[in-house]
């Protein structure tokens, strides 16, 4: 890899801290997990490699590579290619999907074990009179409701209506996670809940499915679950996107309590 400016030096620092923060509160194992931090100046994102460990997080295990990569013959972008020589991450994919809407945010992808529990889960559970999980036909019926909510917060009045209804038709299996306590619910009242195919489209820049930018349904602090996997979460610093993966996880927590009381 070349030589790092102290820019990226500061920001591997971040990330460094963050991730060992993550590993202590049982957010990722030794090896699982990756970190990003994109640099829309120089067209770069640096990023962990492949196996990289992010607990004790050193220069070697970060690699650079472009934001977006240019397919000169057809002008257009590729956000799946990689430098396979530099072996970043497997899901750079995804980091690009983001950055390149939010492109000097860092992405932290993490395992949380009850939000990827409540993922798996198809019961249409609640809390007191209300669900906290809507799938399709719910989705339908809820349409203004959850707009009405969404829009309570002036930092998270993206929710699309055409693009979400859209995304249910081409993945069916798209759910949407309503916190049940004040803090989750006031930062991200609708949390979306992206099948394994999701990412396999993003990877595979299937124009068809993916035809949409994060920013069309994310602001530039946000958090999304991908079902059985984990979540990806961004902000304007490392330690934003630790605050809402930490988040995420404690309202999934009070959900599952919520429903064993």
């Amino acid at each position: 890899m070349k030589s790092l400016p102290d820019a990226y030096l500061k920001k591997i620092k971040e990330m460094h801290e963050v991730c060992s923060i993550a590993f202590s509160k049982n957010l990722i194992d030794t090896h699982s997990g990756n970190i990003s931090c994109g640099n829309s100046l120089n067209n770069e994102i640096i990023i962990t490699k492949t196996g990289a460990s992010l607990i004790n997080l050193e220069v070697n295990d970060f690699t650079v590579a472009p934001l977006e990569i240019s397919d000169t013959a057809n002008n257009r972008y590729y956000p799946s290619d990689t430098r396979k020589e530099n072996s970043p991450s497997s899901e750079i994919a995804i980091h690009r999907f983001i950055a390149q809407s939010y492109s000097d945010s860092y992405i932290l992808h993490t395992h949380p074990e009850t939000a990827i529990a409540l993922s798996i889960s198809d019961k249409n559970r609640k809390y007191s009179e209300n669900k906290y999980m809507y799938n399709f036909d719910d989705f339908n019926k809820n349409k203004d409701a959850l707009l009405k909510l969404n829009n309570k917060n002036a930092d998270t009045k993206n929710f699309n209506i055409d693009i979400i209804s859209k995304l249910f038709e081409k993945y069916p299996e798209l759910k949407i996670l309503m916190p049940a306590d004040f803090e989750a619910s006031y930062f991200f009242p609708l949390i979306y809940i992206f099948p394994l195919n999701f990412i396999d489209d993003i990877k595979l820049n299937n124009k068809n499915n993916i035809n949409f930018k994060i920013s069309d349904i994310f602001t530039d602090n946000g958090i999304f679950i991908i079902k059985y996997h984990g979540c990806f979460a961004w902000g304007r610093t490392a330690l934003d996107a630790l605050r809402w993966t930490m988040m995420l996880e404690s309202s999934s927590k009070i959900l599952y309590m919520l429903n064993t009381l």
